[in-house]
């Protein structure tokens, strides 16, 4: 009988099941010791920068005009320019990772493809420096969201 590719497809993914089924590891499998980020025990990570600073995950959603719609951890935002933002949050977030997605704030409504930059703001430790465009490059005032992750 000659096998369909359907069949090849199938056959390939219970392969890998079998494959990732067999490299589950329980924390208390890894030994004491061994697991210094409890992973799979159900304890959060410590952040970077030990207890003083912890692990945090922060947000901030924005207008299109700089006005704040919510967030978390978030100190204030502002609009510097067209289609240029300073965001600015509670505590450091230097040695952390963020991200910006451009789109409205809301559960309606969507926006045209666009572009976002998100960079560490020069002179503060606690604030993102975003800059949003239009598809064809031009800078343009548009709602976005960052996601910052310690």
């Amino acid at each position: 009988m000659t096998k369909t590719p359907l069949m090849k497809m199938l056959a390939g993914a219970a392969a890998l099941m079998m494959v990732l089924g067999s490299v589950t590891t329980s924390s208390a499998q890894l030994g004491a010791g061994k697991n210094p980020q409890n992973i799979g025990s159900g304890v959060a990570p410590q952040g970077f920068g030990g207890a003083a600073l912890g692990s945090a995950q922060l947000f901030a959603v924005v207008n299109a005009n700089g006005t704040r719609m919510r967030g978390k951890g978030d100190a204030s935002s502002t609009k510097l320019g067209t289609g240029i933002y300073e965001i600015r949050f509670y505590r450091n977030i230097s040695p952390c990772s963020w991200q910006g997605t451009i789109g409205l704030g809301s559960m309606s409504g969507s926006t045209a493809p666009s572009f976002i930059s998100v960079t560490g703001r020069a002179g503060t430790t606690n604030g993102v420096f975003v800059q949003t465009w239009n598809q064809s490059g031009t800078a343009t005032d548009l709602p976005f969201s960052i996601y910052i992750d310690c």
